[in-house]
């Protein structure tokens, strides 16, 4: 894999390229999970009216599942937007 003339490389032309892929995976999963967090924290505090420590545990679980996700989306965008960062091995 060369780098282009201004430093940068696109590793969207490499063979065997899957990052739209796991955007669009990442994207639904945390979508489903934000559903299911959602019909659970409705069921365990409204339905029943009482809520736990496992409910805490699971949103901020939740939270750090999203936090992943937007992070590993973001790393699939980096080689696009700074130069050399695919190149040397840092996306």
């Amino acid at each position: 894999m060369d780098p282009t003339v201004d430093g940068t490389v696109d590793l969207r032309t490499t063979p065997g390229y899957r990052g739209d892929t796991q955007i669009v995976l990442n994207a639904v999963l945390i979508a489903v999970s934000a559903v299911v967090l959602a019909l659970r924290l409705y069921a365990r505090l409204y339905m029943l009216r009482k809520g736990g420590l496992d409910d805490a545990f699971a949103v901020l679980a939740f939270g750090c599942a999203a936090a992943l996700s937007a992070m590993e989306i973001r790393s699939r965008h980096a080689c696009y937007t700074y130069p050399m960062l695919a190149f040397v091995g840092l996306s």
